[in-house]
C-alpha cells in the first residue's frame, strides 16, 4: 500500500553543481506547473484552432476529427516536453546522475517495481468502480483507442508512451513533491498531487468518477517516487505501462 515503509536509498555520487540555476527548485517547479496548467487548459484549444483555420479543416468529419485529437496531443505534449527540459533539466541531470551509482538491473527492477504498483492500482481502481456499478473505461481511454485504431496511430502512440509519461512524471511527482515546504508530510503530498493527476484526466470528459482508477494510479507512483526520489525510475514504469496497454489495445480488437 502507500503506507509503506519511505526510506529513501542514498547511492554515493558525484554530481557536478557549480552551473546551478539562477531560480530556485520550487520557483522553477511553479513555472513548470502554471506552463502545464496553461498549456492543458488553454494550449489545446488554440492550437486546433490554428490547424483548422491554416489548413482549413472541417472539424465535423470523423477523420478530420481523428487528426486534430491526435495533432494537437502530439503538439501539446512536445511544448510541455520542451518546457520541461528548459526549467528542470538541472533535476532531470541530477537525476540520471544518480542512475550511475547503481547496477542496469536495480533500475530495471525499480522501474518494474512501478509497474507492478500501477497495475495492481490498475486493478483496485477498477474494482472500486465495479462495486460503484460504474464502467470501468473512461472518456480518456476511449478517445485514445480511437486515435489508436486511426491512420494516426503512430503520432498518438510516441505521445502517449513518451511524451505523456515524460511529462506528467515531471508535473506531478519531480515539480509537483518541490512545491511543498518540507515540513508537509509526505503522504500528504503524495495525495495531493495523485488527486491533481486523477483529475487531469477527467477533465476533458468530465466524467469525475473516473478519476478513481487515476488518483490510486497516482498513490503507487507517487509512492515509488517517494521510496526512490529518482525521476527516471517512475517515468519509465509508466512509459511501460502505457506501451503494454497500447499493445493489448492492438491485441484486443
Amino acid at each position: 500500500s502507500c503506507g509503506a515503509s519511505l526510506n529513501y536509498p542514498k547511492e554515493s555520487i558525484q554530481v557536478n553543481t557549480k552551473k546551478s540555476p539562477n531560480m530556485s527548485l520550487t520557483q522553477r517547479s511553479i513555472l513548470a506547473i502554471v506552463a502545464y496548467s496553461f498549456l492543458f487548459t488553454s494550449g489545446a484549444f488554440y492550437i486546433g484552432r490554428f490547424l483548422i483555420t491554416t489548413f482549413s479543416l472541417d472539424p465535423t468529419n470523423e477523420m478530420v476529427y481523428l487528426f486534430l485529437n491526435a495533432s494537437t496531443n502530439f503538439i501539446l505534449y512536445l511544448s510541455l516536453f520542451g518546457v520541461s527540459l528548459l526549467l528542470l533539466h538541472y533535476e532531470l541531470r541530477l537525476d540520471f546522475a544518480k542512475l550511475r551509482g547503481v547496477t542496469q538491473k536495480t533500475i530495471l527492477n525499480r522501474s518494474l517495481e512501478t509497474l507492478g504498483y500501477l497495475y495492481i492500482a490498475a486493478i483496485l481502481g477498477n474494482l472500486i468502480l465495479m462495486v460503484l456499478g460504474k464502467d470501468g473505461t473512461s472518456g480518456n481511454q476511449i478517445a485514445i483507442e480511437r486515435m489508436l485504431y486511426s491512420p494516426y496511430a503512430v503520432v498518438i502512440i510516441i505521445t502517449v508512451v513518451l511524451f505523456g509519461p515524460f511529462v506528467e512524471e515531471v508535473i506531478f511527482r519531480l515539480a509537483g513533491f518541490a512545491v511543498f515546504p518540507k515540513k508537509i508530510p509526505v503522504m500528504a503530498v503524495i495525495f495531493i498531487t495523485s488527486l491533481l493527476f486523477g483529475y487531469i484526466h477527467v477533465s476533458q470528459s468530465q466524467d469525475y468518477i473516473m478519476i478513481i482508477p487515476y488518483f490510486v494510479q497516482g498513490l503507487a507512483i507517487g509512492h515509488m517516487y517517494a521510496k526512490y526520489k529518482n525521476f527516471y525510475v517512475v517515468f519509465i514504469g509508466h512509459a511501460l505501462y502505457n506501451l503494454i496497454s497500447v499493445i493489448l489495445t492492438y491485441i484486443m480488437i
